[in-house]
């Protein structure tokens, strides 16, 4: 079973990803949570269905 490698561009760099709008949504406690309180923070979002 192969394992996927992200290899560098060409340039040497890597690609950089784009920038999503501003949102806000709501945490597990019920609090805002704004995406531009982490602006200069990797930040990576998981979107759940719930039940499939």
């Amino acid at each position: 079973m192969g394992v996927p490698v992200v290899s560098p561009r060409r340039n040497g760099g890597h690609a950089r990803a784009m920038s999503p709008q501003d949102f806000t949504l709501p945490d597990q406690a019920g609090q805002d949570w704004h995406l531009a309180d982490h602006r200069d923070a990797a930040t990576i979002l998981v979107f759940y269905r719930g039940d499939w």
